[in-house]
């Protein structure tokens, strides 16, 4: 499930924390009353202290989430913001698509390849926390890379739309930047979709036409997402 919810472009869920409850048989002896009481306050106890450790984990979570945002968004485009490109006909790296969407405020993830695609791509996922909009950059190694990717594409869909090509599950319409593709969709949505997979797995009945929308939804890129983008190379 971890593998899909990262292939939408969804944080992984946070582990469960468990207990060990205290044997009843241990406690019970020849005097009932005394050893229900200690019985009762050692479960006091111990609820007490796994509340404290889940308060602790959750906060070096926060912590460790924390520290990993920032150096996905600081340590690697500090670099990039040194070597841009020399014009709008050269080919974007993953840093530098990464620097320009965190230098306008946006949250970027941790770039992951997809190497199992042909061709190889690189996506990048970009979070609009306020508004919930989720936005997905396929950074390709050349634009002949992408031209190739955008024509398999548009070649796979059973009809075609008057915007780019699908190219990810759960995302809409692609718009293309040189190398780079974006698509977009919302928290929400690839939340539903998510449980919608699940529950099919699980036998269970949806709606079909609902899962289809879901699976390809009819979305644009916002012009601030594109806007980030295309202002880098009016910038260098």
């Amino acid at each position: 499930m971890d593998d899909r919810r990262s292939v939408l472009g969804l944080p992984r869920r946070p582990e469960r924390i468990t207990t060990r409850a205290v044997p009843w048989l241990e406690l019970c002896g020849s005097n009932f009353a005394g050893n229900f009481v200690g019985f009762a306050f050692l479960t006091v106890i111990a609820g007490a202290q796994a509340e404290r450790r889940r308060r602790s984990l959750m906060k070096a979570r926060r912590i460790i989430a924390l520290a990993v945002t920032t150096a996905a968004c600081l340590f690697p485009l500090t670099a990039a913001a040194q070597d841009l490109p020399a014009g709008p006909d050269a080919n974007l790296t993953v840093e530098h698509v990464g620097y320009a969407f965190a230098s306008t405020g946006f949250q970027v993830d941790q770039p992951v390849c997809w190497e199992w695609t042909s061709p190889p791509v690189s996506r990048i996922v970009v979070r609009d926390l306020t508004r919930g909009r989720v936005l997905m950059a396929l950074v390709y190694p050349s634009t002949a890379a992408a031209l190739s990717a955008r024509t398999q594409a548009r070649a796979a869909e059973p009809t075609h739309t008057a915007g780019g090509p699908s190219l990810v599950q759960g995302y809409g319409e692609s718009v293309w930047v040189g190398n780079v593709a974006l698509v977009q969709t919302t928290l929400s949505d690839l939340e539903i979709l998510n449980q919608m997979l699940v529950d099919r797995e699980n036998c269970l009945d949806v709606d079909p036409e609902r899962l289809e929308a879901l699976r390809h939804p009819h979305v644009t890129v916002d012009a601030d997402f594109l806007q980030a983008l295309t202002t880098s190379f009016v910038n260098l």
